[in-house]
């Protein structure tokens, strides 16, 4: 299989969802995550509540995953 090193050099993006019922100590993660990666995207979930943020952020990764997908049958 692909390491990590190997994937982050062949130009791999890493998506991170959001929301505000993480654990604290996640950012430190995440700033591992940027020396590692060239590009990183943040999505932060939009809704009140754990349940509301969740489905905001499972719409958004159908949505990603939709538009991969088509991308990929297009090429």
């Amino acid at each position: 299989g692909a390491r990590l090193a190997d994937t982050t050099r062949n130009g791999a993006v890493l998506v991170l969802l959001r929301h505000d019922a993480e654990p604290d100590g996640l950012d430190g993660g995440v700033a591992l995550a940027r020396e590692r990666f060239d590009h990183v995207v943040e999505i932060h979930a939009d809704g009140e509540g754990p349940l509301a943020q969740l489905l905001d952020l499972v719409l958004v990764a159908d949505a990603v995953a939709a538009a991969l997908r088509e991308r990929d049958t297009t090429d």
